[in-house]
């Protein structure tokens, strides 16, 4: 570990502390739902329902008939990471979650103790950091990391002032861009359910004061 004194505009110095255990600031894995302890039903997330930054799709499930593997609680702030084929960068940020949401085994979570969730995610999603899980992985058929992998991976770790100013100005950032995730989907949900009513002719827009920007004056031969 080394400790680097970074020149700032600002009146501190900014301290950034080399090689850091990510073991150190976060907990890797740090709840799962006990015996006997499960909700009637969960809002679960699997391998294939994330993608690079962002969660696809969640699926309400009653909690009897849920994969063996949804057994893993992600908490707001937490960073979720795919541990199998890592090479594929399937992390999401959780955020705002319901109280029932639960994720894979097959996920690493990382809950923020530290450090901010904000710089949490920013530091485990870099080129580098999934360049380290990668070269990590175990096994042929299914390249693999764990818990172990997550907790002796090293970051740098600024000081105490810049994290605090990094989570100031990006919780803002964040918590825009979750918003506008929910509109869209909204958007996407109102699509599906009035497009086959459009085609069948079962609601009719005939009558309706439409802008079309131009294109009604494009003709095709």
């Amino acid at each position: 570990m080394c400790t680097r004194h970074v020149p700032s505009s600002h009146v501190f110095i900014l301290r950034i502390r080399c090689g850091q255990p990510l073991g150190e600031v976060v907990k890797v894995n740090e709840i799962s739902i006990g015996k006997g302890k499960a909700p009637d039903e969960i809002q679960y997330v699997d391998i294939s329902s994330v993608s690079t930054g962002q969660i696809d799709e969640i699926r309400p499930v009653r909690f009897e008939d849920a994969p063996s593997r949804a057994r893993r609680v992600a908490r707001h702030g937490d960073t979720i990471w795919s541990t199998v084929r890592p090479n594929r960068r399937s992390y999401a940020l959780i955020l705002n979650p319901p109280s029932n949401l639960t994720v894979s085994t097959g996920f690493a979570t990382l809950s923020p103790e530290q450090v901010p969730y904000t710089y949490l995610y920013h530091a485990t999603t870099t080129d580098a950091f999934a360049d380290y899980l990668t070269k990590r992985a175990r096994g042929a058929a299914y390249p693999a990391v764990n818990g172990g992998d997550f907790e002796e991976a090293e970051i740098l770790l600024p000081s105490e002032a810049l994290l605090d100013e990094f989570h100031r100005i990006g919780a803002d950032l964040f918590d825009e861009k979750d918003i506008l995730r929910q509109k869209n989907g909204v958007l996407r949900e109102t699509r599906d359910l009035l497009l086959p009513r459009l085609v069948s002719g079962e609601i009719d827009v005939s009558e309706l004061n439409i802008d079309l920007g131009g294109l009604g004056d494009v003709g095709f031969d």
